[in-house]
C-alpha cells in the first residue's frame, strides 16, 4: 500500500513538472490533457504486454520465421524462444501506475465539466 501512494505521488508530481517545464501555467485542463496522455501510454504498454505474455503472438511468429527463414537455419529459428517466453516483466506495475492516474484525470474532468 505504501509502495502505491508513492507511486501515485511521483506519477502527479511528474505530471505537474512536466506541465510546468512545457506550457509554463497549469490549469487544469492542461492537467487533464497530460494526466490521460500519462495513462493512456501506463495502459498501452501494460495491455501489449499483458497480450504478447498471454501466447497470442506465438503461433505468428513461429509461421513467419518458418516462412521467411532460409532452408539452412530452419532448424535454429525453430529453436528459439517464443515471444510469451522472451517476455519477463509483469504487466501489473503498468496497469497499478495508469489506473490512478485515469481516476484524478477523470476527478478533473468532472470538475472542469461542472
Amino acid at each position: 500500500m505504501k509502495k502505491l501512494i508513492y507511486n501515485i505521488i511521483i506519477n502527479q508530481l511528474l505530471i505537474v513538472a512536466l506541465i510546468f517545464l512545457i506550457t509554463k501555467n497549469l490549469t487544469l485542463l492542461e492537467y487533464i490533457n497530460y494526466s490521460f496522455y500519462f495513462g493512456v501510454f501506463y495502459l498501452f504498454i501494460g495491455g501489449a504486454i499483458l497480450i504478447v505474455r498471454s501466447g497470442f503472438f506465438d503461433f505468428f511468429t513461429n509461421s513467419m520465421k518458418k516462412v521467411l527463414s532460409a532452408d539452412n537455419v530452419k532448424k535454429e529459428i525453430v529453436n528459439m524462444r517464443p515471444p510469451s517466453e522472451a517476455v519477463s516483466v509483469k504487466p501489473n506495475f503498468f496497469f497499478i501506475s495508469g489506473l490512478p492516474i485515469m481516476f484524478f484525470m477523470i476527478v478533473a474532468l468532472l470538475f472542469y465539466s461542472i
